[in-house]
């Protein structure tokens, strides 16, 4: 498998770039198409032929979408089922024929990336069908624009006004976006296979078998279990733009220090940007958005995040998560929003937000209401436990060594996550994440590149995890 966070994928794309740099303009499209492809078929031959069958599908009824005639509707009707009708097969039977009491496991295969590229597709003809964008009539084009392999499988969701002109262009090799594409790469590779896997040891341990440890280990775990799900999907999506960056295309950021903000319509603006932008252009504003009273709104920002919430899996649990997103959401039209800068109010109002969202992650990491619920209570009734040795059972379990060695991983760890989070809050002059590491002084950018490859080197989980919105 070409996983992004695997050791293959490195030479993978140290080839793909070279060969689509030597070769003329008007072969790189070809050539990434079929790299695309090729990626996609290393995770499964079932998942390929799907993806190719479902972009096949979407190239003539985009067509006759943009039609702005008698077919128009109906294709874009034939397009919903198509894309709505691949979902509720792959992902969302089960969970349906369960509600009639009828057991069954839903599908044999679930197509990686599915959610994702199947959501693009259908933002892509409803697009054409507005008369917003024409219909893309180059079939390559079309094909890339919904295989691109390093947005492929978790995003960024990307529109097609923003993709197909850049595959309609000839990209120039240049220095620039090698150092920013390698550099945002690697910080998303570290946030991976450092931060987020080093992390996982700990949640994994606790969520295995919660009932046996104190309620202040459950609690660090769900806070831990917030990062983990932060620095695993920020880094993917820091390989991907920086992937794609290297070959000169731009993917739209996904994340803008989430953990930040200050009131949770604002966390929401900055957490998957891609995704809560697809929502509101294709489901909130034609609900009605805020046009038709508070009332309307709050019932629309319910459906929202409801429809978010099963996007994510197809568990009741996930319904919950996003339930407990939109109320948590309308709460904070209830209060006034934060004043722009640092103060003590905001600071309290950050951890406000970081407090409402890691408890709500018990039902998105639990495998059931009752033991979410189960979890939620051991944290609040007071089980007394020495953490520090819990901590060391633990991590000390999985990776070994002595209590020395487990203080000094943690401390690295601890430290690894600070230098992430620091070079989120440093906007640098390109106003990206990696800016303020190619800003430093050549000395001090050498010694944070050896750190991040030691770190790297010794303690980097490279492809034994997969990334964790590979299973959305």
């Amino acid at each position: 498998m070409l996983n992004l966070n695997s050791l293959a994928f490195l030479p993978f794309m140290a080839l793909v770039a070279a060969a689509y740099y030597l070769l003329p303009p008007r072969y790189q499209n070809i050539l990434l198409l079929l790299c695309s492809l090729g990626f996609y078929f290393s995770f499964s031959l079932q998942g390929g032929l799907f993806l190719l069958l479902s972009t096949a599908a979407y190239y003539p009824i985009a067509l006759l979408a943009g039609r702005r005639d008698r077919w128009s509707a109906p294709a874009l009707a034939a397009g919903m089922l198509l894309g709505l009708g691949s979902l509720v097969w792959v992902k969302y039977l089960g969970l349906l024929l369960g509600m009639f009491g009828v057991e069954s496991s839903g599908s044999a295969f679930q197509p990686l990336g599915i959610s994702f590229y199947t959501f693009q597709s259908l933002g892509y003809i409803t697009d054409v069908y507005k008369g917003e964008r024409p219909a893309e009539r180059n079939v390559l084009r079309h094909a890339l624009f919904i295989s691109f392999f390093p947005s492929l499988l978790s995003g960024p969701i990307c529109s097609a006004g923003d993709m197909l002109p850049q595959y309609a262009s000839p990209r120039a090799y240049d220095r620039e976006n090698l150092r920013a594409g390698s550099a945002r790469f690697l910080l998303g590779l570290f946030k991976k296979a450092v931060v987020a896997d080093g992390v996982a040891v700990f949640v994994d341990g606790i969520f295995r078998d919660f009932g046996y440890f104190s309620s202040a280990a459950l609690a660090l775990a769900l806070a831990s279990f917030a990062l983990q799900l932060y620095f695993d999907f920020s880094g993917y999506s820091d390989m991907a733009i920086g992937a794609a960056r290297v070959l000169g295309i731009e993917l739209r950021e996904n994340f803008r220090s989430p953990y930040f903000a200050a009131s949770y319509r604002e966390f929401w603006s900055r957490w998957h940007i891609s995704l809560t932008g697809w929502f509101r252009k294709y489901l909130y504003l034609p609900l009605g958005g805020s046009r038709k009273g508070r009332a309307r709104k709050w019932l629309n920002i319910m459906i929202v995040f409801a429809v978010s919430g099963l996007w994510h899996g197809a568990a009741a649990t996930f319904l919950v998560w996003g339930l407990i997103q939109g109320v948590l959401r309308i709460l904070d039209e209830l209060v006034p929003a934060p004043r722009p800068g640092f103060s003590p109010l905001n600071l309290l109002r950050t951890g406000a937000v970081l407090v409402c969202w890691s408890g709500s992650l018990a039902f998105f990491r639990a495998p059931s209401i009752s033991d979410a619920l189960q979890y939620l209570s051991r944290c609040f009734a007071m089980a007394p436990g020495d953490l520090g040795n819990e901590i060391y059972r633990i991590v000390g379990g999985s990776l070994g060594g002595g209590p020395g060695f487990i203080k000094g991983y943690c401390l690295l760890l601890a430290l690894s996550a600070a230098l992430c989070f620091a070079l989120e809050l440093v906007p640098g002059r390109r106003g990206e994440p990696v800016s303020p590491l190619l800003d430093l002084h050549p000395a001090a950018r050498y010694a944070l590149g050896m750190f991040m490859a030691a770190m790297l080197l010794c303690f980097g989980a490279f492809g034994s995890s997969n990334f964790i919105y590979f299973n959305f």
